[in-house]
């Protein structure tokens, strides 16, 4: 059977600063810091189209078929970098003919 034991230590003023004083400078750089931001660079409609090589009605498609991912910062419309390279390896791509030789 366990018996629950309490123990007291007497500490002096001084020393209860000090260890006061040890904790504040540990956590409160930890509470001022702001959060790790992503390092993703983000593209506006236009720019994801010049990056995609695409006109802007093809990348409106794409995305409301989900093939390039999007998400709205209040009125903007934003597209990550990450979000433009994959679309770039998953859309299939086709190789035009050249329809002067074509017979």
């Amino acid at each position: 059977m366990k018996t629950n034991t309490t123990s007291i230590e007497i500490v002096t003023p001084d020393d209860l600063r000090s260890i006061i004083r040890e904790v504040i400078l540990e956590e409160v750089p930890k509470m001022m810091s702001p959060p790790p931001v992503s390092q993703s660079t983000y593209y506006t409609r236009k720019e994801a189209a010049k990056r995609t090589r695409i006109t802007l009605p093809t990348l409106d498609k794409y995305v409301e078929a989900g093939k390039i991912k999007a998400f709205r910062l209040g009125r903007r419309v934003l597209f990550t970098e990450e979000d433009i390279l994959n679309a770039l390896r998953e859309l299939p791509y086709e190789r035009f003919k050249n329809r002067r030789h074509a017979k």
